[in-house]
């Protein structure tokens, strides 16, 4: 090859393996002379990244576990992956974050939150810059809306005029209220 008139050069190289490489170059000049052996430059081919993240949970699941929802505004995101390599976790449409994996293929991601429901993405991203062939998709829920206080809407076994809530007290006797809230039609109060 030859180099312009600034003294640059340039050089593709077909397709290599993936390896470690060394590169030199010499100079020649037009009459022949030879220069010496450039130092070395160092490249690496990595093959690309074939593996899918796994998305394990989040934390604090502060509802039933295993369903995604939580009252907490900065949960965790938790999963394994390639030990070395790193996640890429997208949010919605948000900034794209790399999470380092561990040595023992664990990963972990905290991020701030306001409440809704949120769709997300994690690709494997290899040293290289390269993204798994497939990425794991997953969802979950924050609520922070504090429910309603329930109400009492009557005494099962009211003995006085409807609604005055007396009763003959009776040993051992169980009294049943009955009432409403933002989770269930009646809820049955036992005393």
């Amino acid at each position: 090859m030859s180099a312009n008139n600034s003294g640059q050069w340039f050089f593709q190289s077909g397709t290599l393996a993936a390896d470690d490489y060394v590169v030199t170059v010499q100079a020649t000049d037009i009459t022949g002379n030879v220069s010496t052996l450039s130092s070395g430059y160092d490249i690496s081919i990595i093959p690309s990244v074939t593996e899918t993240p796994v998305v394990t949970g989040i934390s604090n699941d502060s509802g039933t576990y295993g369903y995604g929802i939580t009252n907490d505004p900065t949960p965790v995101i938790a999963g394994t992956a390639t030990a070395g390599s790193f996640v890429r976790v997208q949010i919605g449409e948000g900034e794209p974050f790399d999470i380092a994996v561990s040595q023992t293929g664990e990963w972990s991601f905290e991020h701030s939150l306001g409440e809704g429901i949120f769709a997300s993405t994690a690709y494997e991203v290899d040293l290289a810059g390269n993204l798994s062939v497939s990425a794991v998709t997953f969802s979950y829920t924050v609520d922070l809306t504090v429910p309603d206080a329930p109400s009492i809407m009557f005494l099962s076994e009211d003995t006085g005029p409807d609604g005055d809530g007396i009763d003959r007290v009776r040993r051992n006797r169980h009294h049943r209220g009955y009432g409403s809230s933002r989770y269930a039609d009646a809820r049955q109060l036992q005393h």
